[in-house]
């Protein structure tokens, strides 16, 4: 009896204790679960290696090894995951995660010997078309790359193969005797460049006394860089013999209201929050456009001037929009262009060679000297022409957006949406706001640049819109004009004139204006007539005459060429 009692009480004791031990290990592994930690579940394994949970725990911590190596965005713990997990969670993405690290490695580093590596580790890299441009950029900052165009049974030497992405237009041009090389980058360095441009400067920086940094370093670079663009890629762009030189035209408008009333304040007060570098952009790329479609660059320059005063944003309330302001009508026109080789291989080409002057590191060196702080939008190529839809820039979602950034900053209007739409529909046409709602300028601007600005192919989008804008001039500038089954051969700066009114109205508006001075002047030779001998008769009664169902419209056709051509025309020839 006594020993029965005794086994009894020694099963009771083996039980108690068991029930103990569970006891303990669940409340250790509810103790490791609150830290929820790698260390913890770790010492919890040692104390317990037999414990049920172990595959649980070990899940756990291989999740949680992982999640660390996404937020440290380093290579070290991804290598390490990959060694103690090798397969169970998706490798390929880590794999692809260690690449992209890898090329920004290489990127950052921007020598040789770091991008060479990359591609040899990754010769099947998606980056590989980035790194190899990078390549390219360096090795020819160092020394002077010639190649030139082959001529059809005119030499036996051997060619070099051209790129066809990489080929600029360099037809026979009127306006600029562009360079036969197809690749150019000067072996001149950032400070052989600066000095150039300085001495060019230094007949121009005295003309006026620029009320802030800002708009003086914006004058310098706007001054130099045709000087700039020559030198290093031998790009540049001119006028006709009749139009202002580059810094005649940049004067005429530092002479405009707009520069007085706008830029002066936009830039002085810092709640407008003055965007430097999407100036840069519009400048970079109006340079670039006009020299690829080959257009005179006071016309294109001042046509941009007057239709947008360089805003990406504007939008008409006829549908206009952006920097040129496409209209619907006017986007068909460049989708059917885009079909011919020649525009289409205009537009790839232009892009391409801004793409590249945003990256080339020199360029953003002499930027940098100059004081600016550049960061421009990686472009590569112009997506395919598809159906046009003009961008609803006072949509609800971006509305919201612009109210809750603003809310963001502190500004309590920012909860009245119908007040923030109303502000932002003011700004989207031109007008300066007071004071007090001074930062919806800014706000409205981000909130659309960040929707739009790397979106390359839409209008918004400020180097697409003009592209698109030059192309379109192009167009008009080229155009056929027939009158009395006679083609015209105007004159390049009366076809300049017959380009901008055709932009604004069609080339059916201007088509009859020159039928009717065809009939109201038989003996006009319009082949030999220059704009001086042609501007006393274009009048706002004969423009009427060509409109008389829209006298409104025929008053803003009048003022709009009248103005661009007093912007581009030198005083001489007015």
């Amino acid at each position: 009896m006594i020993n029965l009692k005794a086994k009894m009480l020694f099963v009771l004791i083996l039980f108690m204790l068991s029930y103990g031990c569970a006891s303990q290990e669940t409340l250790d592994y509810q103790q490791a679960g609150k830290i929820d930690a790698v260390e913890a579940y770790d010492r919890f394994l040692k104390k317990y290696p037999q414990t049920e949970r172990k595959d649980e725990i070990l899940y756990r911590m291989e999740r949680l090894c992982y999640e660390k190596a996404i937020k440290t965005k380093s290579i070290a713990p991804y290598k390490q995951f990959l060694l103690k997990y090798p397969v169970r969670i998706a490798p390929e993405v880590i794999a692809e995660r260690i690449e992209q690290l890898q090329y920004v490695y290489a990127e950052n580093a921007n020598t040789l010997q770091a991008l060479n590596h990359f591609l040899n580790m990754y010769p099947k890299t998606r980056h590989r078309t980035k790194a190899e441009n990078k390549i390219r950029w360096i090795r020819q900052s160092r020394k002077l790359p010639v190649i030139t165009y082959s001529k059809k049974n005119s030499s036996r030497k051997k060619q070099t193969k051209i790129n066809k992405n990489d080929v600029s237009i360099y037809q026979k041009n009127p306006l600029h005797n562009a360079s036969k090389q197809i690749t150019y980058i000067s072996d001149l360095s950032k400070a052989d460049l600066m000095k150039a441009a300085d001495k060019y400067y230094q007949n121009f920086m005295k003309t006026h006394d620029h009320p802030n940094a800002e708009l003086e370093r914006f004058y310098r670079f706007a001054i130099t860089w045709n000087t700039i663009s020559w030198l290093r890629y031998k790009r540049r762009v001119e006028g006709l013999p009749s139009q202002k030189k580059i810094p005649d035209l940049i004067d005429h408008v530092l002479r405009s209201r707009w520069y007085k009333e706008f830029m002066i304040k936009i830039t002085e007060n810092q709640k407008y929050e003055y965007m430097e570098n999407q100036a840069l952009q519009i400048y970079l790329a109006q340079h670039t456009a006009a020299h690829f479609f080959q257009l005179p660059f006071p016309t294109f320059l001042c046509l941009l001037f007057q239709e947008s005063k360089f805003d990406f944003k504007i939008a008409s309330h006829t549908g206009a929009v952006g920097l040129g302001q496409l209209t619907t009508v006017g986007m068909q026109q460049v989708n059917i262009l885009r079909q011919k080789d020649l525009h289409e291989l205009r537009l790839q080409a232009a892009t391409i060679h801004l793409g590249n002057i945003y990256r080339d590191p020199v360029v953003l060196e002499i930027m940098k000297e100059m004081g600016f702080s550049p960061k421009f939008p990686d472009i590569e190529r112009m997506p395919e022409p598809g159906t046009y839809k003009t961008p609803d820039t006072l949509s609800k979602q971006i509305i919201k957006e612009t109210s809750k950034q603003l809310l963001k900053r502190g500004y309590k209007f920012g909860k009245n949406i119908n007040l923030v739409r109303s502000l932002c529909k003011k700004v989207r046409r031109g007008t300066m706001l007071p004071d007090k709602y001074a930062a919806v300028h800014p706000v409205y601007s981000k909130v659309l640049e960040k929707k739009y600005g790397n979106d390359i192919g839409n209008v918004f989008n400020p180097e697409s819109n003009l592209m698109f804008s030059a192309m379109l001039l192009k167009y008009y500038f080229d155009y056929s004009w027939k009158v009395n089954r006679k083609i015209l051969r105007l004159q390049p700066d009366v076809r300049a004139i017959a380009a901008i009114a055709s932009y604004n109205v069609g080339q059916g508006g201007t088509l009859g204006f020159l039928r009717i001075l065809a009939r109201d002047y038989p003996k006009l030779n319009m082949n030999k007539a220059s704009v001086e001998e042609l501007e006393d008769k274009f009048t706002i009664k004969r423009v009427k005459r060509n409109h008389r169902k829209n006298p409104a419209k025929a008053q803003e056709i009048f003022r709009h060429v009248l103005k661009i051509k007093d912007c581009a025309c030198a005083e001489s020839s007015s």
